[in-house]
């Protein structure tokens, strides 16, 4: 055991204590006595580990049966391996040992060993970590969820295991003027200012259309005719109208706008923000206001006036919440391979569309990956789903189509794999998981 590594608690075990592991050790770790799988349903080993191996080197552990009380026993069996320098990571994650389910061991006594190989290349390295082994029934522990799942951060649901630095985080989320808002658009009514007394007058409307997001910059010129605006560049005005539904708790937003010339901000018929003033556009300096709305539906009406010059309008929206992030403490670190699971099972039998959605922000290092991932044998193999490098700024929505799994009973997980590069990043930021039909 060494002290100096560990996943919780002060120690962990170690197959070279004393540094790198040496070229030809075949170091093995072995339960004293035997577990007894009599009337088990769902067996499952567990184990907590990070590794550090050198090409053709091996991390296993093995097992060995008897079905006759002890008297014989099988060979040892590989039951769980990390082979090479390519599976090195220096997070601690959480291993559901095996390829396949442990059925055929129920009725034996099962015997465990972890063993570390290093017969044949010469090159070493840190090797083996492993804390918080654990042997369980998983029948009547894991909940099965039926559709629609929803998941958001801001309740403490217990759902996921998360690997190393994986956890829930609060941190501003900016949700800009469109999806991010749920479903619906903007109705904007243009009116031109004839008069130019910054009033929404009835006999001034020229033209209506649905505008996914405010966000306008149209300098000189103004917004055309499509809403019955053509030539118009000066004296004209916009009043945007649309249903913000707020679901299970109060959400506080912070509304940030920008313009030029004036604008206004109204929620439920109450004035918020009042801007209403010939101006230059206020890129630094936005306008802000902080609003609490209960669930249900809630009515927000933005109103805006151009009077001369450049004519631009932006609307913000955001809001302080729990997330999970895979770095809630700044960048992750070089060489992590961790990830946050779903501990429970997903039915899609008997649905015809299911779909996977969430929300999500990432800032990665060059070549870093954000996987999504899925299993259809209660976590024990992973297929990708989808899996995104780079960096995208703004929190934006993924939609993956699940139909090929909809006779299955699923998990799934997310998992930063940052093995690639020495380069590191913010992370990956995620919210508002849903998989529905």
């Amino acid at each position: 055991m060494v002290d100096t590594e560990s996943w919780t608690g002060t120690y962990s075990v170690h197959d070279s204590p004393s540094g790198n592991y040496q070229h030809e050790s075949n170091g093995i770790l072995e339960l004293r006595g035997a577990i007894d799988f009599t009337g088990a349903v769902k067996p499952t080993i567990y184990i907590w580990d990070r590794f550090e191996l050198q090409d053709d080197d091996y991390a296993l552990m093995e097992v060995s049966t008897s079905s006759d009380g002890g008297r014989t026993w099988t060979p040892w069996t590989v039951f769980y391996q990390k082979t090479g320098a390519a599976v090195t990571t220096s997070s601690w994650d959480r291993r559901q040992t095996g390829q396949l389910d442990m059925s055929a061991y129920i009725g034996r006594l099962v015997k465990i060993r972890f063993r570390l190989y290093a017969e044949r290349g010469s090159d070493v390295a840190d090797g083996w970590y492993i804390d918080d082994i654990a042997v369980l029934d998983r029948n009547g522990i894991e909940p099965v969820f039926t559709l629609p799942f929803n998941e958001t951060a801001d309740i403490l649901n217990d759902y996921w295991v998360f690997d190393e630095t994986w956890a829930r985080y609060e941190t501003f989320r900016a949700l800009g003027s469109g999806s991010a808002l749920g479903p619906g658009a903007w109705t904007g009514q243009y009116y031109q200012d004839v008069n130019t007394n910054r009033a929404f007058d009835s006999g001034e409307l020229r033209g209506t259309r649905m505008d996914p997001e405010i966000d306008f910059n149209w300098g000189s010129g103004g917004p055309g005719a499509e809403v019955g605006l053509d030539g118009v560049v000066n004296h004209f005005l916009v009043r945007w109208t649309r249903t913000i539904n707020v679901f299970d708790l109060p959400t506080t937003y912070q509304i940030e706008t920008r313009s030029d010339d004036g604008i206004r901000v109204f929620v439920d018929g109450v004035s918020v923000i009042n801007a209403w003033s010939d101006r230059g556009y206020n890129t630094n300096n936005p306008d802000t206001a902080t609003v609490t709305l209960d669930p249900g539906p809630h009515t927000i009406v933005v109103e805006y006036y151009e009077r001369t010059s450049s004519a631009r309008v932006r609307v913000d929206f955001g809001i302080t919440t729990m997330v999970f992030t895979d770095s809630p403490d700044g960048d992750y670190v070089h060489n992590n391979d961790m990830s946050m699971t779903l501990e429970g099972i997903i039915d899609l039998r008997g649905s015809n569309f299911p779909a996977l959605t969430f929300w999500h922000t990432r800032q990665l290092g060059a070549g870093d990956r954000a996987h999504i991932e899925i299993s259809t044998d209660e976590g024990y193999t992973w297929t990708s789903l989808a899996n995104r490098t780079g960096t995208s700024s703004l929190w934006t929505q993924e939609r993956i189509d699940l139909r090929s799994y909809r006779n299955s009973r699923i998990k799934i997980r997310f998992r930063l794999d940052a093995r690639s590069d020495t380069r590191v990043g913010d992370g990956w930021y995620i919210d508002d998981i849903q998989i529905a039909d």
